[in-house]
């Protein structure tokens, strides 16, 4: 107990974590070996535990070298020819249900892969079986576009390597044997059986994200206004939820009057369960150690330092698996508890600069009110930057929403707790408690609505420069701390960041982008020159693919794009429209061009009523006609509007447009065939 008192209070923990972080992203960037994290971490915890654990380093140091060996290890590939059909087998190490199907974390025998199996939903499988399936298996993708999402590095993250294309075949199932995860799965499956019994749609789904982190099965509308309003957090259990399941569990002990050992005994065992029956998400497992570390330190009664808790906390998580280094979880739930550690206890300093301030929170409302928002903005700070890097926009309405949406998530965690442990004593008590759940989540989608329909609930960050990104947060920590002559610092930093903004744009070199974009079968092109947007084809729309939503939009998003000066619709098939009308709804378009043929799909039909609707100019340029927008003259090359009319080949219709900028020249055809 001694030395696990100055570990927390007085270990150098986080004077290794910048050598932690620094040694991960070296050996990934020059692909070194295995042995260099072995060698790295290896001195770290040499350094930590000679001071610490001084009797136990060689033990500890034999247990490092074969715990970094095992995990960073890498593991050859199965020989496969990607898009090819195979039979394999292998042990069902995750399950995960959604709407649509049944995602299968499938390791092989020997341990040398995962592959990630998709199977019909009705499927009943559990950790521990083994399953002989018969699919198309592939390799993921990887961020085909500028902005995209990578999804090959975001299941390498999990260790899965290979992914099935479409749905598998089930060839024959084993059931396994006894063990931890799989009693975890069937708890699960359990709690989810009740909740759907007791909690009418459409949130039974978002009470399964409350409490156990499935968010298969939370309505999609639902999920994208919560991420609108920054509050999508509480969908995925975190350390908001845990700090729920703490208190719970001390109000247990403090019910059960459970002296200061056994207490501290059952707070720790139930939240090891809760972590395990949530999966080990890395949010979880990081609030959880937090909240054991804390927990211990005050059973020790030490004045806990919370930085060294963090420390310790992440330093075992990147000790285990450093790929979470990468992980947006890991950086979204270390980055907000470090932003509430930043910047909330200065918040108290408020009531010594502003004495009205401490006069109005004498009210134990205000009082609560204005910590929530402390709470939420020491969160949202720390957030920022990865936010802003990873989803090019910030909700600015997050601080407001947080005040009324988070107590209203611990009476839910609480109404669900309730509603599963009075169900399984008797049914209508259970549903009781459902009907009470379902009442406090209703109210949580309606306050969500109310945000979601405000204006600028969110900042385009989109285009922002990495100089931009950073000196924003730094600008809202100094406004959000208070000191003498506050607002003659505040009027500096203001001008500080004009003036960089300014400068910026001056020194910018006006260059012109030309972005091809990959769409699959179809084409798209975005041109950007001087704050002008010209998005030439729109890529597909068709059997639940849409590509103008997928990769157009959040690439636009992505360039800071929000309004088209220019969209041409080189000819009216699918492969080249589809996306069309997701640009239109989601973005001001100013002006459409599209070849003069009465073509009459009912995609066409869409995208011109939209265009109508939105307002824009919908023309038919003229062969020879020469258009200048910024730095770009654009050149109307073919068709004739008449030939056009008359062609029976609709890809001979299809405009064909040079674009001019300097020295430089771009020909778009379209689909016109040599004949044209």
């Amino acid at each position: 107990m001694k030395s696990l008192s100055k570990l927390l209070c007085k270990a150098p923990i986080l004077k290794l974590l910048p050598l932690q972080i620094a040694g991960i992203l070296l050996a990934q960037t020059l692909q070194l070996p295995a042995g260099f994290l072995l060698l790295l971490f290896g001195a770290e915890l040499l350094v930590l535990f000679t001071a610490v654990y001084r009797w136990v380093i060689p033990l500890i140091m034999l247990t490092i070298m074969l715990l970094r060996w095992q995990s960073v290890s890498i593991r050859p590939l199965p020989d496969i020819e990607p898009g090819a059909r195979y039979r394999m087998t292998g042990i069902v190490r995750n399950v995960k249900r959604s709407a649509y199907d049944l995602k299968v974390k499938l390791g092989s025998l020997d341990e040398r892969w995962n592959l990630l199996a998709r199977f019909d939903k009705s499927l009943v499988v559990l950790p521990g079986d083994t399953l002989t399936l018969e699919g198309i298996i592939t390799l993921p993708d990887p961020a085909r576009n500028p902005g995209a999402f990578n999804y090959r590095a975001y299941l390498k993250r999990q260790g899965i390597a290979l992914i099935t294309d479409g749905k598998a075949v089930l060839v024959k199932q084993k059931p396994g044997g006894w063990s931890l995860n799989r009693q975890y799965a069937l708890i699960r499956s359990r709690i989810d059986s009740i909740l759907k019994k007791t909690i009418d749609a459409p949130f039974a789904g978002v009470m399964q994200g409350l409490l156990l982190g499935e968010r298969g099965e939370i309505d999609p509308d639902i999920r994208a206004r919560f991420q609108q309003i920054g509050v999508v957090h509480i969908l995925a259990v975190s350390g908001l939820h845990v700090g729920f399941i703490l208190l719970i569990l001390t109000l247990i002990g403090k019910t059960l009057r459970l002296n200061d050992g056994p207490r501290t005994l059952v707070i720790i065992m139930g939240l090891v369960f809760y972590m395990g029956l949530t999966g080990y998400p890395s949010s979880v497992v990081r609030a959880g150690l937090m909240a054991i570390l804390y927990v211990v330190g005050k059973y020790l009664e030490k004045e806990v330092n919370p930085w060294n808790i963090i420390g310790i906390t992440a330093f075992l998580i990147l000790f285990v698996k450093p790929d979470e280094l990468y992980s947006p979880a890991f950086q979204l739930s270390f980055g907000a508890v470090a932003g509430i550690l930043l910047v909330f206890p200065r918040l108290q300093y408020w009531e010594i600069i502003f004495p009205r301030w401490k006069r109005l929170r004498r009210f134990r409302v205000v009082r609560l009110a204005t910590d929530l928002a402390g709470l939420s903005a020491g969160a949202q700070l720390g957030t920022f930057i990865p936010a802003a890097l990873l989803f090019r926009s910030y909700p600015v309405l997050g601080i407001l929403a947080n005040i009324f949406i988070v107590p209203l998530t611990g009476l839910a965690v609480t109404g669900g707790i309730l509603t599963v442990v009075s169900y399984c004593l008797h049914p209508f008590v259970g549903r009781a408690y459902g009907g009470t759940s379902w009442g406090i989540l209703y109210l949580m989608n309606a306050i969500s609505q109310f945000f979601g329909n405000l204006p600028l609930s969110r900042l385009p960050l989109g285009g922002l420069s990495l100089a931009g990104i950073l000196v924003i947060p730094v600008f809202l920590y100094a406004l959000l701390t208070p000191a003498k002559r506050y607002f003659q610092r505040l009027a500096i930093m203001v001008l500080f960041v004009s003036a960089l903004f300014v400068w910026e744009q001056v020194i910018k070199e006006q260059t012109v982008r030309v972005t091809f974009l990959d769409v699959g079968q179809g084409d798209c092109c975005v041109i950007e020159d001087d704050g002008h947007g010209i998005v030439i084809d729109t890529g597909y729309a068709g059997f639940g693919k849409d590509y103008g939503k997928r990769v157009l939009l959040p690439y636009l998003n992505y360039r800071g794009i929000t309004t088209i000066d220019l969209l041409i619709l080189t000819h009216p098939h699918a492969d080249h429209i589809g996306g069309a009308v997701s640009l239109l709804e989601n973005l001001k378009v100013r002006t459409v061009w599209e070849p003069n043929t009465n073509y009459g799909s009912e995609l066409f039909k869409l995208v011109q009523a939209t265009a109508q609707s939105r307002h824009c100019i919908v023309s038919h340029p003229d062969v020879g006609a020469l258009y200048r927008l910024g730095h770009l003259a654009l050149t109307i090359l073919y068709p004739d509007s008449l030939f056009a009319l008359r062609s029976d080949n609709l890809n001979n219709a299809s405009l064909i447009i040079r674009v001019d900028h300097a020295a430089n020249s771009f020909l778009f055809m379209g689909d016109a065939e040599s004949s044209a």
